[in-house]
Order: structure tokens, then sequence, then C-alpha cells
């Protein structure tokens, strides 16, 4: 009579069975039991590894046939498995739709198609500023949180120098104004043409230029940011819109304010300490537009939605590819 057997399941507390050394191996394969799976033979006490006994037996030799084990099963030891499916393409180009091939762990620095930048040469800070001015006025792709990062630190190395720069030669300026008038040379013509006020318009203007053009290079980075993450960049353009309706209501109402107020007599006044108290008063009165009615509520508007954006930057980047393209940081997810 053929021996019979008995398993423990997993919970180690009633054995299954009984089953022939021929079942059991079935089972196995089918992937319902393991090799470390403990039996018995039926009356005896000891409890031993499926894989043993079966190796030390000649059932293995002429096995039963089998289903193929399920796919979210694991491979039995010793069985012959499919070769391993090829690695998907982490996504294609987000400018011209070329499909993309990794380079060992990370994407091609250019697609090959469009010559698009897809990623900094080296994951250092003046790569990924390099990468974001390469990138300067396109909304397509992704940018990473540190290409997002960086772009700010080299906006804050140029802007804070060059203010510095051009308040010192405003002040320069302004001293050679008044000395001319304190000799009683003044003449407006002449200090308009000075050197040192010509540098100092010029400074102004390529101050001026420069700020338009981070402005511009924000708005598209923050959008590659927000794409990076998966979300729309229309988010984005939404808190433009309201910051510049909030703005133009705002410098309207200054102006509208402004324009009601008689300068000629005000700058009449004689005694100084009222001249002051008035200036204060005006002073006040324009720092209070920007907290009353519609300019109070979209510029509470603006603040949150600003902060909202200034956190969603700080998340990492979403892995893989997405609908805006590969990632660079994570290009096989």
């Amino acid at each position: 009579m053929e021996e019979r057997y008995y398993y423990l399941d997993s919970d180690r507390t009633s054995p299954k069975g009984p089953h022939t050394l021929q079942e059991l191996s079935d089972m196995m394969l089918r992937g319902e039991l393991s090799p470390a799976t403990e039996i018995a033979r039926e009356g005896d006490k000891s409890w031993l590894p499926l894989g043993k006994q079966l190796m030390e037996s000649s059932v293995l030799s002429s096995p039963a046939p089998i289903q193929a084990p399920a796919d979210n099963l694991p491979p039995v030891p010793g069985m012959v498995t499919a070769p391993a499916k090829p690695e998907l393409p982490p996504g294609s180009c987000p400018n011209c739709g070329e499909e993309l091939r990794c380079e060992g762990n990370e994407l091609p620095l250019r697609c090959p198609k469009c010559r698009f930048y897809l990623r900094p040469a080296k994951d250092t800070l003046w790569q990924n500023m390099l990468l974001a001015l390469r990138r300067s006025f396109t909304l397509k792709g992704r940018s990473a949180r540190k290409e997002f990062w960086s772009t700010w630190l080299l906006y804050l190395l140029v802007s804070i120098p060059l203010a510095l720069a051009i308040s010192v030669l405003w002040v320069i300026s302004i001293v050679i104004v008044l000395q001319e008038q304190e000799s009683g040379n003044y003449d407006i013509a002449a200090c308009l043409t000075d050197p040192t006020m010509i540098v100092a318009w010029v400074a102004l203007g390529i101050y001026a230029l420069m700020l338009l053009y981070f402005t511009i290079l924000f708005i598209c980075l923050t959008v590659r940011r927000m794409h990076d993450l998966g979300g729309s960049g229309w988010w984005v353009g939404l808190y433009v819109l309201v910051n510049v309706i909030w703005q133009s209501f705002y410098y309207y109402d200054i102006y509208t304010y402004l324009a009601d107020i008689n300068w000629k007599l005000l700058l009449a006044i004689e005694d100084s300490a009222s001249l002051d108290a008035r200036l204060h008063e005006i002073e006040t009165q324009c720092n209070m537009i920007m907290y009353q009615g519609v300019n109070g509520v979209l510029y509470l508007l603006s603040t949150i939605m600003g902060l909202a954006l200034f956190v969603i930057t700080l998340i990492d980047s979403q892995r893989g590819a997405n609908v805006y393209g590969p990632s660079s940081k994570y290009p096989k997810g």
C-alpha cells in the first residue's frame, strides 16, 4: 500500500491530509505548497520539509502533468522560468513625442529627434540652473524640485548684488543733484545728463528687464513643476490671473485716492509737523487700501494660493512617466 502523508498549513496547528507523496509534489508544482512546507508520514512523529522528502524519493523523476502556476505566485526552485520581459521605455519626449530609452538608469540628456533638453548633464546646482535657463520660455515637460530651487538661488545671487549696486548709484546721483542745487548752479538738464545719472538709469533699465525675464521664467518653471507632480499648469495661470486682477484694482484705487488730494494746498503748509502728519496719514491710507473691499478679498485669495503653490513645490517628483513626459529624477518609476 502506498505511503500517505500529512502537511502543516500556514497556521501550523491542524495537519491536512492524508495525501500521497505524488499528490504533494503536484501541489508544490502548482504553487499550493512550498518546498519548506513540513510533512510527516502517516504514523510518524517527525516533520520534515517537503522539498527534502521529495529529493530523497523518486517522485520528481516522473511528475504528473500540471498547469502553469499563477503569475502572482513565487516561482518554484528548480523550475525553468520564462525570460524577463524587456524594460518598458520611460516615456515620450514632451516636445515631439519621440519614444525615449534610458541610458542606464537615467534619461538621455536631449531628445534624439528634436534635441529638447530632458535633464541636467549632472545633478548639481549649476547644471540644474543651466537646464532652467535653456528651457526659460517653454511650458512643456517636467522640472524636478532641485531644478526649481536651484533657479531661485540663481535669481537671488543675481538680483541682490544688482539691486545694491543700483541703490548706490542712485544715492550718488541724488547727492550730486543736491550739491548742484545748494551751489546755485541747479540745471535739471545738466543733472539728467550727468554720467552718474545716466549709468543709474541704464542700470535701472537692465534691472527691470531682468525682473521681467525672471518673472516669465518662474511662471514657466512653476508650470513644469506642477507637471512633475502630475498636476495641471492652469493652477499657476489662475494664480497669475488673480494677482494681475488684484494689483489692477489696487493701483487704480491708489491712483484715484491720490488724484483727489489737493497737492497745492498740501505742499503750501508751512508747519513741518503738520505736513509730516498729513503725509503720514496719506501713506497709512494707501497701505490700508490693500486690505479693503475687493482688494482685501483678492489679496487674501492670492496669499492662500501662493502658500499652496509654495507647499506643492516642496513635494518630490512623481515616479515614472505621466501625461506631461518622463521624470528626469525617476525615469523608470
